[in-house]
């Protein structure tokens, strides 16, 4: 395993042993279930344990540079209430569709505006029920959200089989 110490560049990665990996269509860094991401330093969407994530859409971050959110994803930080594979493979579709500009993502303040409303959201739930639960920021709005991806991916889903329509000969061709 190699490991990383440092993003040197949008296209260069340092490692522990010294060597510089240049010339990267892409870096693609998998935590698995750990949230830490040590060697982001300023790009780190978690500014401190057990905090949530400083992501538009729990998927780009909330950083000043325009280049790098709209060149760093994080896969895996937004759930909704939906067969998770098809979730992840719509926010997999996502990403490319924002990086190379056919999706673009809204202005900075707007983004924030985004994240703020839904932490909002977020720590509002459990004064509205009876009993005791944890609410994580991960969680996002299940029909806006699913909504987004379908628009942001460009696959056309709703367009085609939305509402009642997917029994027109429309959504069969689909």
């Amino acid at each position: 395993m190699r490991q990383i110490k440092q993003i040197v560049d949008p296209s260069s990665v340092e490692l522990l042993d010294g060597r510089v990996l240049r010339d990267l269509d892409a870096i693609i860094f998998c935590t698995g279930h750990n949230m830490d991401i040590p060697f982001l330093d300023d790009h780190n969407p978690y500014t401190s344990p057990g905090e949530p994530p400083n992501l538009y859409r729990n998927v780009f971050p909330l950083h000043p540079d325009p280049a790098i959110r709209s060149s760093l994803a994080f896969l895996g930080h937004a759930i909704i209430p939906f067969p998770g594979f098809i979730m992840h493979e719509l926010v997999a579709m996502s990403i490319p569709q924002v990086w190379l500009g056919r999706s673009p993502l809204p202005p900075l303040h707007e983004m924030k505006r985004w994240n703020r409303n839904h932490l909002a959201s977020r720590q509002a739930l459990p004064s509205k029920q009876k009993m005791k639960s944890t609410h994580y920021a991960a969680l996002l709005p299940e029909i806006e959200h699913i909504f987004w991806l379908d628009q942001t991916a460009g696959t056309g889903v709703f367009a085609h089989i939305g509402g009642r329509s997917w029994f027109s000969l429309r959504a069969w061709k689909f």
